[in-house]
């Protein structure tokens, strides 16, 4: 198997692929297939700009901080 920056494979003892690890910052295109398959939550910020339920940038991050507010909080 060829090798891919920010990606690492491990095998079991038959040669088959097991685990494979990702990094995010390298490949953030494979966040939106993870979030998909219900194996990763969608970032706040992330919901908000596919819903557009913003008006402007300024909303959208006092939203935002209010939604970390609230998470700190519990």
């Amino acid at each position: 198997m060829s090798r891919i920056a920010g990606i690492s494979t491990e095998t079991n003892a038959k040669g088959m692929v097991t685990k494979i690890t990702i990094d995010l910052k390298k490949h953030p295109q494979a966040k939106a297939p993870l979030v998909e398959l219900g194996l990763m939550e969608e970032d706040v910020f992330q919901t908000m700009v596919k819903n557009r339920n913003y008006v402007s940038f300024e909303e959208g991050r006092e939203h935002l901080l209010n939604t970390v507010r609230d998470l700190w909080k519990k």
